[in-house]
C-alpha cells in the first residue's frame, strides 16, 4: 500500500514493495516500561517504600510485520537502507505516527526471496524526547469510577473493563515471617504469633481508549504516559472499592489500535501498589 509507510522520506512500497501487515500498529502504540525503581523493602511493614524521586521511562521494542513482494534486489535495498545508519524517521501515515527508530533484528521470514513476510524489531531509544505537554481531551462521556491524582481516567477516554476491581482488590502474597526448618522434624515450626504483613503487588487492569480522531489519540496517550510518570506516587482512585491506591506506573502494552471509522485502542496497565490505602474517592472534570 502506497503512501502508508515512509522511511526517511521513501515510501517504503513505493520504493522498495514493502508493507505494513494488519495488527502492526498496537505494537507502535505499546508504552515504555518504567526503568528499574529503587524501593526500601521493610520486613515488619507492608508493602515497599519506592524511589520515585526522578522516575525515567526505559527504551521500548517496536515489532513491525512486512509484507514483500517487488523481488530480492528491493527487499536488498530495504534492508541497507535500515543498516545505512543506527537510527531512521518511520512515518506511519495511516496511523499517524512518526518515530524515531532503531533496527535491532530481523525475525521470522515466510515466502520467497521475491515474495512473503517477515518481522523486524526496533528500538525506540529515548520515549517523549522533546515532547510539551498538552492535556488529555476526552471523547467519552464523563466518568467518576476511576480517578488517577485526583483526575477522572475518563478525561483521557479511558474506560476500564472488566476484571479491574477484582485486579485492585486481590490480596497481596503474603510476607514469609520467622520460620525454621529442622531436618528431623516433618514440616516447619512458624511463629505464629507474628502479624500478618503483606508484599506489594502488581495488578493488571484492562482498558480501552478510544477518541475522536488519530491525533486525538495520540495526544491523550501520550498525556496519559507522561501524567503516570510524574514523581512520586500515584493515587488511583476507584469509587466500586470506596478506596484510594498508592502505587507507581510498570509498564503498558497495547493488544489492539484501530486508526480508522471508530478510532480507538486497548491496552493492558500494569501498577505497582505499594501497601498503602485510604478511603477518600476524589476526582475532578479537568
Amino acid at each position: 500500500m502506497k503512501n502508508e509507510l515512509f522511511i526517511d522520506g521513501h515510501d517504503a512500497c513505493a520504493d522498495y514493495g514493502i508493507s505494513v501487515l494488519e495488527g502492526t500498529y498496537a505494537s507502535i502504540a505499546s508504552f515504555p516500561a518504567l526503568k528499574k525503581v529503587t524501593v526500601n523493602d521493610w520486613f515488619e511493614y507492608d508493602g515497599v517504600e519506592p524511589d520515585l524521586t526522578a522516575p525515567v521511562l526505559d527504551s521500548r521494542k517496536v515489532s513491525l510485520g512486512l509484507a514483500y513482494g517487488g523481488g530480492r534486489q528491493k527487499v536488498e535495498q530495504f534492508i541497507w537502507l535500515l543498516t545505512s545508519e543506527a537510527c531512521h524517521d518511520f512515518e506511519f501515515r495511516r496511523a499517524g505516527r512518526t518515530l524515531r527508530l532503531r533496527l535491532l533484528s530481523q525475525r521470522q521470514t515466510e515466502g520467497t526471496p521475491d515474495d512473503g513476510t517477515m518481522s523486524i524489531v526496533l528500538s525506540e531509544d529515548s520515549p517523549l524526547e522533546g515532547y510539551s505537554y498538552l492535556a488529555p481531551e476526552s471523547a467519552v462521556a464523563d466518568s467518576d469510577d476511576y480517578s488517577m491524582d485526583g483526575k477522572y481516567l475518563s478525561g483521557y477516554g479511558i474506560s476500564f473493563l472488566n476484571g479491574t476491581v477484582a485486579a485492585l482488590t486481590r490480596l497481596p502474597d503474603v510476607r514469609t515471617g520467622l520460620e525454621r526448618k529442622i531436618a528431623s522434624v516433618s514440616g516447619v515450626i512458624y511463629d505464629g504469633d507474628a502479624p500478618v504483613r503483606f508484599r506489594q503487588k502488581d495488578v493488571k487492569l484492562d482498558f480501552l481508549m478510544r477518541a475522536s480522531s488519530v491525533s486525538q489519540l495520540w495526544r491523550n496517550r501520550d498525556a496519559f504516559l507522561y501524567d503516570l510518570v510524574r514523581p512520586g506516587l500515584r493515587q488511583f482512585a476507584c469509587k466500586a472499592t470506596g478506596k484510594t491506591y498508592a502505587c507507581y506506573y510498570k509498564s503498558a502494552t497495547v493488544s489492539e489500535f484501530f486508526a480508522e471509522d471508530r478510532i480507538w485502542m486497548r491496552a493492558t496497565l500494569v501498577l505497582t501498589v505499594t501497601g498503602s490505602q485510604d478511603t477518600s474517592v476524589s476526582g475532578t472534570i479537568e
